[in-house]
């Protein structure tokens, strides 16, 4: 949804093509365009998966239909087997990757290296230095055609008013993002016990994964759950907190607590919070030293040393001029090469 509002912002036409999963987390949503904050300008297209054997490939059909109806110049796609028939039909063709494609013997490597042999295959985007090392390693023939784009931001152009903070009012940390294995919920649940001149504000989760935390942390008094919230209420209420969290730990898991993509990932919480101008403290992970600089744009710790993590909030709390300025060149740093409108300028740079 942001990369098309991107596109159309700088000034392509766009069609959106998408699977209709009836089960998404966004089934109940009236308007998908504000419910990611998006403006609409451009045209949402979902094709149904139906409930049958060989839906895919059915998928795939339907798909080669409609992109003979519309008759894009280009196709720029994160499904590798939608992108591998737009390429064989002569379209010009972008594959964006967020993770190596799947090993030797199977159906995503197949699809995958014939895409990258045919001519209108123009280049493969993928999120980080990372994931870019691991293809070029495997597919060679990639070198010239692979571009590095991490992931990005919205600017946010409607801040939080300032409130005056009384002197022993607690300072409030944030974080936001889903609260599966990995993402730092254990690291939270031990060090607001030892930070209790702190409130710490937990935004989004699924309901099963929210209910099970504040069981486990029902006896710790500073940690409050808000839910889940509209994209961008989420990124407006962040912007209010004094401090953000990303505790990624050392296996970070995706949708369903599966897999583990700490070695390539490139989490939009990161320049979300760069967009909100506030301190951030994060995991020592060499992915995220791609983004962030230690001590210029946040403070790093190691994911699994919590009194590391209670030391730097701590000097936050006592420093609050470095506190600030460690947000706002964060900020800074996101305007120049983190919004989606750069992240769109780069991926389709040369390309015509």
């Amino acid at each position: 949804m942001k990369m098309c509002q991107a596109f159309s912002a700088a000034e392509h036409q766009v069609a959106l093509v998408t699977r209709d999963r009836r089960n998404e987390i966004e089934k109940h949503v009236a308007d998908v365009f504000d419910f990611y904050g998006v403006t609409p300008t451009f045209s949402i297209t979902k094709l149904p998966m139906l409930p049958i054997r060989g839906r895919n490939t059915l998928y795939s059909v339907m798909t080669q239909v409609k992109l003979l109806w519309i008759r894009p110049d280009m196709v720029y796609g994160r499904d590798l087997r939608g992108c591998m028939y737009s390429a064989r039909k002569g379209i010009s063709t972008v594959y964006e990757s967020h993770a190596p494609v799947a090993g030797p013997g199977t159906q995503a490597e197949r699809h995958f290296s014939r895409l990258i042999k045919l001519d209108s295959f123009k280049r493969l985007v993928v999120i980080s230095e990372a994931l870019r090392q691991i293809m070029i390693d495997r597919y060679p023939l990639l070198n010239n055609r692979l571009v590095v784009a991490h992931d990005g931001a919205d600017p946010i152009l409607e801040m939080s008013p300032k409130v005056q903070r009384e002197p022993d009012q607690k300072l409030k940390i944030g974080y936001v993002g889903q609260l599966y294995p990995g993402r730092g919920m254990e690291l939270i649940e031990r060090i607001a016990l030892d930070c209790d001149w702190a409130e710490f504000n937990i935004i989004g989760g699924m309901p099963d994964d929210i209910e099970y935390w504040k069981r486990r942390t029902g006896n710790i008094s500073n940690v409050f759950f808000h839910g889940f919230l509209p994209h961008a209420e989420a990124l407006v209420q962040a912007s209010s907190y004094d401090m953000l969290l990303a505790p990624y730990q050392e296996k970070v898991s995706v949708y369903g607590g599966q897999g583990d993509t700490t070695g390539w990932m490139s989490p939009l919480k990161i320049f979300e919070y760069m967009a909100t101008g506030k301190a951030i403290v994060c995991s020592d992970l060499p992915v995220l030293r791609e983004v962030l600089e230690p001590g210029r744009t946040a403070l790093f710790c190691q994911p699994g040393e919590h009194d590391q993590w209670i030391t730097a909030l701590d000097r936050l709390r006592t420093e609050p001029v470095f506190r600030r300025q460690l947000g706002e060149s964060a900020k800074k740093e996101f305007l120049t090469k983190y919004t989606w409108q750069v992240r769109a300028q780069l991926v389709l740079a040369g390309l015509s």
